[in-house]
């Protein structure tokens, strides 16, 4: 029995399995070929051959775990992108695992690689100092603005529903996605002049 073509793999993979079965974004599938196009990249240099002449067995563990190292030392990648193309590559290969079952050897040394550990950045709220900071930078740009358009009540609604969000934000300690969810006119309600 003959096995794909790395090429026959490639566009079932993004084609068919991608796009049709598992029904991915469109910035998922982006964001995968990116990854699979950086690896097949690599991959042919590091081989000294055009992408178009590998074939699934030249990506082995000891060259994926390269070309990630390479992502964060020579491409700057953080950990977390690193581990983002690792997933893209591992999908690929879950994919051709399941799909041809005589590759499964070639493929469980690569889905074997772990993701490596990332520093999640501390989250901190903003004091009621620091807020009040804040506020004085918006009351000082109104000001500004002010004098420069003219339209001064025109200004000042959206200068109050600027400080609004903010003073709102700070109350209810929302994410900034719980925001974008507020109705448009929602400031609106609280402002009077």
């Amino acid at each position: 029995m003959n096995c794909p073509t790395l090429a026959n793999l490639l566009s079932g993979f993004f084609l068919r399995y991608l796009a049709d079965e598992r029904g991915v974004s469109p910035n998922t599938t982006a964001s995968y070929r990116d990854s699979v196009k950086l690896l097949l990249q690599y991959t042919a240099k590091r081989l000294s051959r055009s992408v178009d002449r590998l074939a699934i067995e030249d990506l082995t563990s000891p060259l994926v775990l390269d070309f990630l190292a390479d992502l964060e030392t020579n491409r700057g990648n953080t950990t977390r992108t690193r581990n983002a193309r690792l997933a893209a590559i591992q999908t690929f290969f879950r994919y051709v695992a399941g799909r041809e079952p005589a590759l499964a050897a070639c493929c469980s040394p690569v889905l074997a690689i772990p993701a490596k550990k990332a520093l999640h950045p501390v989250l901190g709220y903003l004091s009621e100092q620091e807020l009040g900071q804040l506020l004085q930078v918006f009351e000082r740009r109104g000001r500004v603005s002010a004098a420069n358009i003219g339209d001064d009540h025109q200004l000042q609604y959206f200068h109050a529903c600027e400080v609004n969000l903010i003073v709102l934000n700070f109350a209810c300690r929302l994410r900034g996605t719980e925001v974008k969810l507020l109705p448009h006119d929602f400031a609106k309600t609280w402002i009077t002049f």
